[in-house]
């Protein structure tokens, strides 16, 4: 509006269409497929979701309905194993439940602080759901809701238990998958770098953890895993194959598979993957048919949408298909 002093002031409107401009361009922060790999939803950082069918002989997609899921940005979603619904949660911990066809909501879940990850269990039964921390609170680094009955009970991961303490330096979870089965999940840990003790403030090289929480014990115990690997963990599975257990770890510009020696620690670098921009969200469809991954697809931080089709054994981008996102 004018100039003091060589400096210049704008009201709250100018203030306000500077934030549009500068947010015309959302992240892409959440992706997820159906069971059956014919329906896409892709979730942004302004709390839009838009869904999309996916034809299963020349892959072309098709909207089929969007909606907006929260004020803030959308972190995860899951599709419930039938396909007719998708739960989505967003960064100030809302949850719920959503219908396909119509993009209209059915029922929200409880949470008890900003989530930053789902999964589903094979069966539908249970809901994994990592969070963020809150300050001031003793918030749950993890939660299991079960979905079977009318009412969801929920377990949780404390911040302290008998095997670990983080009261001081509350970590946030990055990603959370179950792994063999349903019992165990593979958490992604991030410890900040600054924690405080008493009036003052210490720093620390901030870190990342993987490791399984073995969500029905009484014990509540959460087993580190031994990676060699360093670096930003954004998400991270574990799956058992022919030759052994992998661990994908997505974080940064890049995603490591890792194999796993005899003692269960997993060493070795089988492959890597390296993209322009820094991965925000990384998707797989599942074929029940062949028991396997054959569709891809990874989110930027540009808002970038790419597609890979697994192709007589060997990885391929689908630029057409991307194209009509």
């Amino acid at each position: 509006n004018g100039a003091q002093g060589g400096m210049v002031t704008a009201d709250n409107r100018d203030l306000d269409r500077i934030r549009r401009i500068k947010r015309r361009i959302p992240d892409v922060t959440a992706i997820a497929f159906s069971d059956s790999g014919d329906q896409l939803l892709i979730g942004n950082s302004q709390g839009l979701c838009f869904l999309f069918a996916i034809d299963a002989d020349t892959a072309s997609v098709r909207p089929i309905a969007n909606f907006v899921a929260d004020v803030s940005s959308v972190r995860a979603a899951v599709f419930l194993p039938a396909g007719d619904s998708v739960i989505t949660a967003s960064t100030d911990g809302q949850i719920a439940q959503w219908d396909t066809a119509t993009g209209q909501l059915q029922r929200r879940l409880p949470s008890s602080a900003p989530v930053t990850s789902l999964a589903l269990s094979t069966g539908g039964r249970q809901l994994l759901v990592g969070h963020s921390p809150v300050k001031g609170t003793a918030a749950p680094v993890a939660q299991m809701l079960d979905l079977s009955g009318d009412q969801v009970s929920v377990r949780s991961l404390p911040l302290s238990t008998a095997h670990h303490d983080w009261t001081t330096n509350p970590p946030s979870v990055q990603s959370a998958r179950f792994a063999g089965g349903d019992d165990n999940v593979v958490l992604s840990l991030f410890f900040p770098n600054q924690q405080s003790r008493g009036d003052k403030p210490t720093t620390r090289q901030s870190s990342y953890q993987l490791g399984y929480w073995d969500w029905q014990s009484d014990e509540t115990a959460f087993q580190p895993l031994s990676v060699a690997s360093r670096g930003e963990v954004s998400a991270a599975s574990v799956y058992d194959g022919p030759d052994g257990s992998r661990l994908l770890v997505v974080g940064g510009k890049g995603a490591r598979l890792l194999s796993a020696d005899r003692a269960g620690n997993f060493t070795r670098l089988t492959a890597s993957f390296r993209s322009a921009s820094a991965i925000t969200a990384i998707g797989f469809a599942y074929d029940p048919q062949t028991e396997s991954t054959n569709r891809l697809v990874t989110g930027d931080s540009e808002g970038n949408v790419r597609i890979w089709e697994l192709v007589d054994g060997r990885w391929r981008e689908n630029a057409g298909a991307a194209a009509q996102l």
